[in-house]
């Protein structure tokens, strides 16, 4: 499973847990960050830099707070040094001088958080999924999977912290490898759309968005398919009915197999629990070229 490493001021923590956690967790990757004030020299040389060695990735978040942090740029000035290609800067609040935190900073593309979260979020996804799977996302399976006409759409909700199945009504159309789908029944709230596409023969990565007007919410979806392609399992993430980021379940299913519903949730305790990582070294055991 691949590492993301997260520097920051802990006076910042709450950005974090509300904003980045469960965005990297649904996507298979396990967040690093230390959620105590570190002040310890021999500490954070024997643990922060055994984690950084550890990390593929490093999230710097920006703000007045961590640009005053010794801690940050020392982990930053790390990174520079040895994984600049996988730095992502994060701007948390107010817009602050990337040359506060390191002179090379400026020439690192930064996601805004600021401004319009539903887009960086959308943009922090889409830089770790193309980077961190893009043995995966760059295999082109022998014979294309495809799922076109009536499914049928169970994700898991809470209501009063009390676990719940939306049902919906899917069209899916298909134009070449790019798959769209639309809730046309939809007993959610809102009426929603995406696309996604098949990474693998059985990997399915997607993204959705709420098409009411003014509703700013949108997530992805990331499925493993079943060996007869009648259903997609998998999680979704996004925003709750309270605007609180969080991982569900979700099911994607066939109409005309709809009974098999209760044999696709069985899978949650199987191989959809299993990390990506553990899914390339699957493919690759079967003589798969991921490469």
């Amino acid at each position: 499973m691949s590492q993301v490493f997260i520097s920051y001021s802990i006076k910042d923590l709450d950005f974090v847990q509300s904003e980045l956690l469960g965005l990297i967790k649904a996507i298979g990757c396990e967040p690093w960050h230390s959620d105590t004030e570190i002040d310890d020299a021999s500490y954070w040389e024997r643990t922060i830099v055994e984690a950084l060695k550890a990390s593929d990735w490093f999230i710097l978040v920006m703000t007045p707070n961590s640009a005053l942090s010794e801690n940050v740029k020392d982990e930053l000035n790390w990174a520079i040094n040895n994984m600049q290609n996988t730095i992502i800067p994060i701007v948390a609040g107010t817009p602050i001088d990337p040359n506060d935190f390191h002179v090379r900073l400026q020439r690192i593309q930064r996601i805004d958080f600021s401004k319009y979260k539903s887009k960086a979020r959308e943009r922090l996804i889409k830089t770790l999924v193309d980077g961190i799977y893009k043995p995966m996302l760059d295999y082109v399976p022998k014979k294309s999977a495809r799922i076109t006409g009536e499914w049928l759409s169970f994700w898991e909700t809470k209501v009063s912290d009390e676990a719940e199945w939306i049902v919906e009504k899917l069209e899916v159309e298909s134009r070449g490898s790019l798959h769209s789908w639309r809730a046309i029944n939809n007993s959610g709230g809102y009426c929603w759309s995406g696309y996604g596409r098949f990474k693998t023969s059985n990997l399915f990565v997607g993204t959705w968005k709420v098409d009411k007007p003014g509703a700013e919410s949108s997530g992805i979806g990331a499925f493993f398919r079943n060996p007869e392609g009648h259903y997609l399992v998998g999680h979704w993430y996004g925003p709750n009915r309270e605007g609180e980021q969080v991982i569900g379940k979700w099911i994607i299913i066939q109409e005309k197999h709809a009974s098999q519903i209760s044999v696709a949730k069985r899978w949650f305790g199987s191989r959809v629990a299993n990390s990506l990582e553990a899914f390339i070294s699957e493919q690759k055991a079967n003589n798969n070229d991921l490469i």
